[in-house]
This record gives C-alpha cells, sequence and structure tokens, in this order.
C-alpha cells in the first residue's frame, strides 16, 4: 500500500513540477489569459497530490508506529527508495515554486505600480481609500 501511494505521489509530483514550468514560461511569453485557464488545472492536481500526501502520511505513520526501532527499519529496500526519490522531487519542487514566486512578485509589483500611478489614491497613513475624483480625468503628457 505504502510503495503505491509513494509512487502516486511521485507521479503527481512529476505534473505539479511540469505544470510549474508551464507557467513559467507562459508569464515569460506574457500569455497570462492562457495562465489564468491553466489555474484550475493546477489546482485540481494540488489537490490530487494533497489527498496523496495525506493518505501516504497516514502509512508511514502506520509503519512507524508498528516497528520498535524506527521508520527506516519498518520500510522495505523499495520503499526506502522511492520515499528517497519522493523527498528529492519535493524539493525540486520547492525550487521550481521559489523560482515561479519571483515571476508572481515582479508582475504583482509592475502592476501595481502602473495602477497607483494610473490612479492617484487618498493617502491617509497606510491605508488608501478611494480614487481622488480628479484623478479619474487627469491626462499626463
Amino acid at each position: 500500500m505504502l510503495e503505491r501511494y509513494l509512487t502516486n505521489a511521485l507521479k503527481e509530483l512529476d505534473v505539479l513540477i511540469e505544470l510549474t514550468k508551464e507557467d513559467i514560461t507562459l508569464i515569460k511569453e506574457a500569455q497570462h489569459k492562457t495562465l489564468s485557464e491553466k489555474a484550475t488545472i493546477k489546482q485540481h492536481a494540488l489537490v490530487s497530490f494533497e489527498t496523496t500526501k495525506s493518505l501516504l502520511n497516514h502509512e508511514l505513520f502506520k509503519k512507524s508506529q508498528e516497528s520498535d526501532s524506527g521508520l527506516e527499519n519498518a520500510l522495505s529496500e523499495q520503499e526506502a527508495k522511492l520515499l528517497e526519490a519522493f523527498k528529492e522531487k519535493l524539493l525540486a519542487l520547492k525550487t521550481i515554486n521559489l523560482e515561479y514566486s519571483k515571476f508572481v512578485i515582479l508582475l504583482n509589483e509592475f502592476y501595481g505600480t502602473l495602477f497607483d500611478r494610473m490612479f492617484a489614491f487618498d493617502s491617509q497613513g497606510y491605508q488608501k481609500t478611494k480614487p481622488l475624483p480628479a484623478a479619474m480625468l487627469r491626462v499626463s503628457a
């Protein structure tokens, strides 16, 4: 059972890594509409992975409870290899997600700054209130 959960988790991690790489490519090519359309696909893949990971965690916990000598000794050689591959894939996903988050932050800053320049807001301390009426009509050269 544990072997099956690990195999499924590895496949789902591959899908998530590939989807994230595609998202980065779409951001670089400024294909934001396609990116937003793919968001639901990625969301379903994430939910699927979380479900599998939950089952995997439960199975690993059961294995560790059955063995007095620790989880490492309770796993078969194949399960240990799959678990190690799972850890490596998680690190790969983390790395690609860090790259993806850099692009997301840059885009957020760009569009936030652009929006702030287009519409003047009334600032009251750290809070911005509704745009000033004159800002809607002002044209800058």
